[in-house]
């Protein structure tokens, strides 16, 4: 009776589990795809002299002009589109997508 008990099986350690997901931030993921759905119209330099001047940039009154064009750029964006439309998100073509634009111009509220 004895020898019964000291033949039980051996005791197992609990079950591992995997470590809780992290939390996903919706307000951050909702501002991160508002600001990849605007229009932004970068700095230029290095192109051609233009006429006899000597800028290369767009320095200046150039600026000016680019911040003007984005401005008009996202105000039409949103009269068009509507404030809730989304640019789909790009998947580079080195990871499987469908490479430069595929998918732009659709989104929700399109």
């Amino acid at each position: 009776s004895s020898s019964s008990s000291s033949s039980s099986p051996p005791k197992l350690p609990p079950p591992q589990l995997p470590p809780p997901a992290p939390a996903v931030d919706k307000g951050l993921h909702a501002f991160v795809d508002d600001f990849h759905s605007r229009v932004w119209v970068t700095y230029r330099r290095g192109f051609p002299n233009i006429g006899a001047s000597t800028y290369t940039t767009d320095a200046g009154w150039g600026c000016t002009l680019r911040s003007a064009q984005m401005l008009l750029a996202n105000a039409l964006s949103i009269h068009f589109y509507g404030r809730q439309w989304r640019r789909d998100v790009v998947v580079p073509a080195a990871v499987g997508g469908g490479g430069a634009g595929a998918g732009a111009g659709a989104g929700a509220g399109a």
